[in-house]
């Protein structure tokens, strides 16, 4: 018996051993090279390798480098995923006139799909894989479709709450550490995306109220509410926000600063 035992584990080992090779010759080396090598070392990975959530987000990755193409953009808009990069330009009365980005599009549909299919049945055989529930919000980002994105962000959520006992994992199946709440940080960043952008601020106030079903007690989710009351000029309904937001979280001193800090704005 212990001699089967140990056979096992050997086996149980190396299996595990040639998993983590082909990740590295995929994601480190193949898909950086050329799709043709991508392809090669994944038909070894359909003969060698096991079929877990990294196998479903190799799949991914190989038709998303073929579904998108990338070139260099001028617009008087800014999309949600040139938030945080893009180069400003500006008229004589020194206001933006436009804005330039490197512009991310859909090459080929097709291989859109074949993607998010791919995804999609990993997500459904591993379903606490967090880097790919996560694969289809970002895709949305950076075709500057924060509805849809929001719409994938709400699954992420609802699932979380759905599931309180099950932990994320994320690609080699590594754990996730609670404290260092991923979803939170990935909803916040939506919204200030969202709210930075110049076409989709009506969606930042989703993607706060998201991040309170989550995490209710959060008080950064409070702050966002409360500060886009603040940017629309109701500054009586700011502060019932911040003042709820106490509530929740008495001993928060961030949070009493910023109450007295908006008494003081409304003095003025």
């Amino acid at each position: 018996m212990k001699r089967l035992l140990l056979s096992a584990l050997i086996t149980l080992f190396t299996f595990s051993a040639m998993a983590d090779e082909l990740y590295n010759a995929l994601f480190n080396v193949a898909l950086k090279e050329s799709v043709s090598s991508a392809k090669e070392t994944l038909a070894e990975w359909e003969q060698k390798g096991p079929k877990d959530g990294d196998y479903y987000s190799a799949y991914f990755h190989l038709h998303m480098q073929q579904a998108l193409a990338y070139g260099l953009k001028t617009s008087k808009y800014m999309p949600l995923y040139a938030a945080d990069k893009h180069v400003q330009f500006k008229d004589s009365l020194g206001g933006i006139s436009h804005y330039m980005y490197s512009e991310i599009t859909i090459a080929d549909s097709t291989q859109l799909d074949s993607a998010i299919t791919w995804v999609k049945k990993g997500i459904e055989k591993f379903p606490n894989r967090l880097d790919l529930r996560l694969a289809l919000p970002n895709t949305f980002r950076f075709l500057d479709d924060a509805g849809r994105a929001y719409i994938y962000m709400e699954e992420i959520v609802n699932w979380a709450i759905a599931n309180p006992d099950s932990a994320w994992i994320w690609t080699s199946d590594e754990p996730v550490k609670k404290d260092d709440a991923p979803v939170e940080e990935y909803l916040q960043d939506f919204f200030s995306n969202c709210n930075s952008s110049t076409w989709h601020k009506d969606l930042a106030i989703k993607f706060v109220d998201l991040g309170l079903r989550l995490a209710p007690n959060d008080p950064m989710f409070w702050n966002d509410k409360a500060g886009l009351r603040i940017e629309a000029g109701d500054y009586q309904g700011a502060l019932e926000i911040m003042e709820e937001a106490h509530k929740k979280n008495p001993d928060n001193k961030y949070i009493s600063t910023n109450i007295e800090r908006l008494k003081e704005l409304m003095k003025e």
